[in-house]
């Protein structure tokens, strides 16, 4: 009996078509499932890849940010080499500490290696992050493929379509003071023309401003021009055309950055206001000279209430052509001085306007006190030995020279402009000179630039926005690299 029912159940099932479905199905499931398997393993690797590259792009961005952050508060005195030199390692690591803090899922990859590299070239900083890793496969052995390699290379950069909208005011020194030889050799070759100062038949480091004095002729800093010689306001000059050069090539649109140039001495003088015209603005830089019709130099007057008067109330953020943050670059040799403009009624204080004369290269000038000068009675300075003493202002009888008082910088700040300073060292004779201005020159050299630090750098509105420059080389790249302190801004991905 039971030998018949199996028999009969053995009939049954071999004849039965739905035994034969579920036996092809049984076969084909093994396929199905290793290649849904390896479907789910794969994007699994593809979703861990979009992961890491979302952390490599975060990575690359801060790389560039923490660059360009090493090189906004960098001294200006530092060789622009050793502070790209620290911007490199500042930015591959902080390139490295951000990916690891931000690759979800490092765990599931093995051999994962992160490469961060940043580059610098000219005004533009560059981070690369490269990766590469294993993602185990657990069908692998299957299919006989254990790992699935992954990797990608994005970039990041600072270059053109980022930084800010700038609103920048530069302010020259052009008072008779910036006409001393630019180096030595100039000064050396002026103080061996005896043209230079007719009257004693004698040389003298500095070119003048007007012709003649008491009738007694001047070589002006035309005369020094057709010399050759080369004075600190050509190299002035050259700086400043340098950012108006650097402002074009950087400019991600036409009206990112505007200019207002001005010339300073006992009074400003512009020379383009809220310019975008950067040829016009540079040829308006070439006709500088020398002040023709100012006396001494007032940075109270000029700097702390004249510029004052002319900037915005309120700096924007510089976010849009509309919000333009204000900046103000002064480039000065930080000596100010007493001498007012000629008065042809020669009283002590103009009675009129028009007793107030512009000087001429023919022009006989006397000396009188400029009514808006502001004593600045002591500041700090450093002495030979290395300690500090307290400076006060030179009296020469008819005229008082003393440092730049930094307070008149607070009435820029106050309107929220951000104002760097570039100090052009004034230039002096070698040591043991004793010719003509030589106590002057003494003056200027020890207690002027031994006290810059307390004074002329405290206009800046921190330390990073000041440069003490000398050589022409180091004036130039003192004011292009502050310029590329304000003008710079995000990071943006670019592959």
């Amino acid at each position: 009996m039971i030998r018949k029912t199996f028999s009969a159940g053995l009939k049954s099932f071999v004849s039965n078509r739905h035994g034969g479905a579920a036996i092809i199905f049984g076969v084909a499931a093994v396929p199905i499932m290793i290649g849904v398997g390896s479907a789910v393993e794969y994007s699994r690797a593809v979703d861990l890849r979009t992961r890491i590259t979302a952390a490599a792009d975060a990575a690359a961005l801060a790389g560039v940010l923490a660059a360009q952050a090493t090189i906004q508060n960098a001294s200006l005195n530092v060789s622009a080499g050793y502070t790209n030199e620290l911007a490199q390692k500042a930015g591959v690591d902080a390139a490295q500490k951000y990916f690891n803090s931000t690759a979800l899922n490092r765990q599931s990859i093995n051999k994962l290696k992160v490469t961060p590299t940043i580059s610098i070239v000219g005004q533009t900083v560059t981070a690369t992050v490269k990766f590469e890793g294993e993602v185990p496969l657990a069908l692998g052995v299957v299919l006989n493929k254990k790992t699935l390699n992954i990797g990608n290379s994005v970039t990041a950069t600072s270059g053109a379509g980022s930084g800010q909208f700038l609103d920048v005011h530069i302010v020259m020194d052009n008072s008779a003071s910036m006409g001393v030889g630019a180096t030595l050799a100039d000064i050396n070759a002026m103080l061996a023309d005896s043209k230079m100062y007719p009257q004693g038949g004698t040389g003298c480091a500095f070119a003048c401003h007007v012709g003649s004095e008491y009738g007694v002729s001047f070589a002006t800093d035309d005369y020094a021009k057709s010399m050759g010689y080369k004075l600190r306001i050509d190299v002035l000059k050259s700086a400043v055309q340098s950012v108006l050069s650097l402002a074009n090539a950087k400019k991600a649109s036409v009206d990112q950055f505007q200019f207002s140039l001005y010339t300073f001495a006992n009074r400003l003088t512009a020379l383009g206001s809220a310019s975008k015209d950067y040829a016009a603005l540079s040829t308006a830089v070439d006709a500088i000279r020398l002040t023709q019709t100012d006396g001494g130099t007032n940075y109270s007057s000029t700097i702390g209430k004249e510029l004052a008067s002319k900037l915005p109330s309120v700096s924007g953020a510089g976010t849009s052509a509309s919000d333009r943050k204000t900046v103000v670059i002064i480039v000065t040799d930080g000596t100010e001085n007493s001498l007012d403009r000629y008065h042809s009624d020669g009283s002590f204080t103009a009675t009129s306007p028009a007793t107030v004369v512009d000087w001429k290269t023919t022009d006989n000038w006397q000396h009188f006190l400029d009514p808006n000068f502001v004593l600045f009675p002591n500041w700090t300075y450093t002495i030979t030995s290395g300690t500090k003493a307290t400076a006060t202002y030179y009296d020469g009888g008819d005229f008082k020279v003393q440092a730049m008082n930094p307070n008149i910088c607070d009435s820029l700040k106050s309107k929220g402009a951000i104002v760097g300073v570039v100090y052009v060292i004034p230039s002096a004779p070698a040591s043991g000179y004793t010719g003509i201005y030589s106590d002057i020159f003494t003056f200027i050299t020890t207690q002027i630039q031994g006290g810059a630090s307390s004074t002329i750098e405290k206009c800046a509105s921190s330390p990073e926005y000041y440069a003490s420059a000398n050589s022409p080389a180091e004036i130039s790249t003192a004011m292009t690299s502050l310029f590329q302190k304000f003008s710079t801004g995000s990071a943006r991905l670019t592959r």
